[in-house]
């Protein structure tokens, strides 16, 4: 079981009335919701949870009278947010009713819960009607979202700087005269191959087993052995993979001892713990060229569309939809209408949606984003095509059935186990719109959490953000003194959006900048980051969106956008102060 455990049982702001004790289970009571609940502590001068709360507990459970889980066994409180009841038998209408320091036992209908927080398939289990799931737990600790998350990150550090000290020592101590990639992953020969090395694009076979490295000498087997199919350069693959296999030849086996930010990083896949650092000994067995397996693909993709296009036609005919799409090819069935306003492009909206495929299988909900709705920008191009253009049809308060062809969901590429060609489902609600003051303040939040999360993706320190916010990477040294307010500078630099867009270029234009910096003639962020440079040095320069154009538009660049420069400072004149 992980440290740090989450468990993302569904959960409940609001309690139905509550009804007496019940004969079937003596000395419980039980709620409208359907979960029997007796309390051995009761603290009522405690914190009592709020809706968004997260609960630290001591937890352990039990299928009829079978444990299944004891927080004293694996070492680390148990941790929920408190959201919205989810179905008939939710655990979470009875945390609802705890304080921090109540001790209570639960009982609640084990189908529903095994669906609902755990994914069984009940087809697959022999459960009876009366089967129960009984949990017995303290609430240890209630929590705010920004202290948990502060709670969660410290963790995270503390787990990361000991998975960075094992690895060391690990490798002092089994690897000699080796040095590791530039990326920190070492590899060691076991026997040499004689084929051709593969390719980016090049479909690759290997046969691997792989261990996780428990101590400075030991590993503890993980899978003994099995086979891996992917194509190169398709991140199918943990990055230690895509590094390593392009070095290897046909034949070839090797030991590689990756740490955790070359494998799994901070998730938690496969019984592995967050930071793990792993060993793998792998053969490359096969390789299929690229022109074979894009040729492969082209029929196998052909079948897939057509496959996809008439099973959104049996669809529509066996739910009897006759409704026209709209000229998109959306289908947006109204369940209930909305008598609030129309959302707005531009609009910050409250969603609460749920999708799945047309088989109604189920792919997730806007719960499992943390939270029991989602804030989306409309228009804001942030989500799937027809999930934005059906928000954008709804009133306040309407549910909707929102029907998305494949190519306004995830097209022919797929995502994260949802295949190519995939039509999907989603069933939306939408709560409500932001005030202007709410929609400016949740915009503001997006644009910063989309420029943390660049940070974080790229591996970008807190210590290259200056106090301003702004982050400077120097790429190339530069010599002598550095500019200020009043300096005239020559630059040359690139302009990108976060995702690589290019918006201006002065190599382009083939005519360098010149700019006096400190006058607040260019952003605020570009003219900080020059004057922190020296004459020939190269840096890159992260603009949050406040040091940027703010939340104006300027050409392709939308509003409240964070902002790239690359820049290189080819000339300085200074004058004196």
């Amino acid at each position: 079981m992980n440290k740090n455990v989450l468990f993302f049982a569904s959960c409940m702001c609001v309690v139905g009335l509550l009804t007496g004790c019940h004969q079937k289970y003596p000395g419980y009571k039980k709620t409208n919701d359907g979960v029997y609940y007796r309390f051995y502590e009761k603290n009522t001068k405690g914190v009592r949870p709020q809706f968004s709360d997260y609960l630290k507990m001591e937890m352990s459970y039990f299928m009829n009278d079978s444990l299944m889980y004891s927080w004293t066994e694996n070492a680390d409180y148990v941790r929920t947010r408190l959201s919205a009841t989810k179905y008939h038998g939710d655990l979470q209408s009875g945390l609802a009713l705890m304080h921090e320091g109540d001790t209570a036992s639960f009982i609640v209908p084990a189908d529903s819960t095994l669906v609902h927080v755990f994914g069984a398939d009940l087809n697959t289990l022999s459960v009876k009607p009366d089967d129960i799931i009984r949990y017995e737990v303290r609430l240890v600790q209630v929590q705010k979202e920004a202290d948990f998350l502060a709670e969660v990150e410290q963790i995270q550090t503390k787990m990361r700087e000991q998975s960075e000290v094992m690895f060391k020592a690990y490798v002092q101590n089994n690897v000699k005269s080796i040095s590791p990639t530039e990326s920190g992953v070492y590899i060691v020969p076991l026997s040499a191959g004689k084929g051709k090395k593969p390719v980016v694009g090049d479909e690759v076979e290997l046969d691997y087993s792989v261990g996780l490295i428990v101590n400075d000498s030991m590993t503890y087997p993980v899978r003994d052995s099995d086979r891996f199919v992917f194509v190169l350069g398709e991140g199918y693959a943990i990055p230690a993979w895509e590094e390593v296999v392009p070095m290897m030849n046909l034949g070839e086996s090797a030991r590689i001892i990756v740490p955790s930010k070359m494998a799994y990083g901070e998730h938690a896949v496969e019984g592995l713990n967050p930071y793990s650092n792993l060993v793998y000994d792998m053969k490359l067995v096969k390789i299929t060229p690229a022109s074979e397996v894009a040729k492969r693909r082209a029929t196998e993709m052909k079948a897939l569309k057509e496959k996809s296009e008439m099973e959104l036609a049996n669809y529509l005919k066996s739910n009897n939809i006759k409704i026209a799409p709209q000229p998109s090819g959306l289908y947006h069935i109204i369940r209930q209408e909305g008598i609030g306003p129309k959302v707005g492009r531009g609009m910050v909206a409250r969603v609460r949606y749920s999708t799945s495929f047309l088989d109604g299988t189920p792919i997730g909900t806007s719960d499992g984003l943390g939270k029991p709705y989602y804030e989306m920008l409309v228009g804001g191009g942030k989500v799937l095509k027809g999930l934005d253009e059906g928000v954008s049809l709804m009133h306040e308060g309407e549910k909707a059935t929102l029907i998305l062809p494949y190519a306004l969901a995830y097209g022919d590429k797929g995502y994260m186990g949802i295949p190519p060609y995939s039509n999907l489902v989603f069933d939306v609600e939408l709560l409500d719109i932001l005030s202007k003051e709410e929609q400016l303040a949740a915009i503001e939040r997006i644009a910063n959490e989309k420029f943390d999360k660049y940070l974080k993706d790229n591996g970008i320190k807190e210590s290259n953000k200056c106090s301003s916010g702004l982050v400077y990477l120097k790429t190339k040294d530069g010599v002598g003194e550095r500019p200020h307010a009043g300096s005239k500078v020559t630059v040359h630099y690139v302009g990108r959006l976060l995702d690589g867009t290019v918006f201006e270029s002065s190599l382009e234009r083939g005519e360098p900048l010149s700019l006096v910096v400190g006058t607040g003639r260019g952003l605020k962020g570009f003219e900080e980051g020059v004057m922190m440079m020296q004459k020939g040095e190269k840096a890159t320069l992260v603009l949050p969106f406040n040091l940027a154009y703010g939340d104006m538009q300027i050409g392709i660049i939308p509003p409240f956008s964070p902002l790239i420069f690359d820049v290189e400072l080819i000339d300085i004149e200074n004058t004196n102060n």
